[in-house]
């Protein structure tokens, strides 16, 4: 649904009846630049972390790689895309170094919660990408190739808050083969094997992102849907009884479509909570409201949870 406006509400025998007037996608939502934009800004502007170990092999017709260098080519393009799409894009540096994947690394929801957690990143996309360099490639006129690459890459999204794997992608990087379009294309990059590379990256951006985009903005449709599980920590309760009466409470909030009691000790209760939002509103929610007529401070909020303390 790219917009929508109410045109009236009538209720009747407790049935609430809601007249929209919508304007709806229906085909290729991955490639309606507003519509994605607009569903980005509508999840929060939400914070992505681009994990990906790009190699660069030096090879020859005549015999194994001669040389192996680190780039960041592919990992530059995914986050000026995700940028101007409104992501919130979180360097790795900022880590201190302790976030790296190595070619051929696998997460599981351990790892990415781990990841999220010291990055503060909500999405975190990572993979390899291997880029060959190949000296004494024929041209379209038999002569060699100034600056002629390949490559191939492997990328998994995963959503950390919820540690649930997005989707994974993977495909060729080549400009196609001598004699053809493509290759006459090949033959024209005269400036470095890095150009190349980039030039390459940028001709098959399209066919990365789309699959890519698609797969994330269905990730937002169904949580604005069905909601997103976040974790709720609340202190200041006087004994079971009153955690059982808070959640009781909650569960009328506007936007919960479910709560569950997980634990309680001390004054100190966790319950999880299927929201219609973002953590960040639902902590906005909490602090609008009262709990036997005590307020409620919100005292963290991260990509998947929310700690309130009932106060005195």
């Amino acid at each position: 649904m790219k917009k929508y406006d109410v045109v009236s509400k009538k209720a009747e025998k407790n049935v609430m009846t809601v007249v929209v007037k919508a304007e709806v996608i229906t085909d290729n939502l991955d490639k309606d630049i507003t519509a994605a934009r607009d569903l980005i800004k509508r999840a929060g502007r939400p914070s992505i972390m681009v994990l990906v170990n790009e190699q660069t092999l030096q090879t020859s017709d005549k015999g194994a790689p001669s040389a192996v260098t680190t780039s960041d080519t592919l990992a530059t393009v995914l986050s000026q895309t995700f940028k101007s799409d409104g992501w919130d894009i979180k360097d790795p540096a900022f880590a201190n170094g302790k976030v790296h994947v190595a070619a051929g690394a696998t997460l599981g929801a351990a790892e990415a919660k781990e990841i999220g957690d010291i990055s503060k990143a909500a999405f975190i996309l990572y993979g390899s990408v291997t880029m060959r360099n190949h000296e004494g490639m024929a041209g379209t006129d038999g002569k060699p190739v100034t600056f002629p690459v390949t490559g191939e890459y492997d990328l998994t999204l995963f959503a950390t808050d919820v540690g649930t794997q997005i989707g994974k992608f993977s495909g060729k990087l080549q400009l196609g083969k001598v004699g053809d379009k493509e290759g006459e294309v090949m033959g024209k990059m005269l400036v470095s094997y890095e150009r190349t590379a980039y030039d390459i990256i940028m001709r098959r951006r399209d066919d990365i992102l789309g699959p890519l985009r698609s797969s994330v903005l269905e990730h937002f449709r169904n949580r604005q849907v069905n909601g997103a599980e976040v974790s709720l920590a609340v202190s200041g309760l006087e004994n079971f009884t009153a955690a059982k009466d808070f959640k009781r409470s909650i569960e009328n909030l506007k936007g919960i479509k479910e709560a569950e009691q997980k634990d309680f000790s001390k004054g100190k209760a966790m319950f999880r909570v299927t929201y219609l939002g973002t953590p960040a509103q639902l902590a906005e929610a909490m602090e609008a409201v009262t709990f036997k007529k005590k307020k409620l401070d919100v005292t963290g909020v991260t990509t998947n949870s929310v700690d309130v303390n009932v106060t005195k």
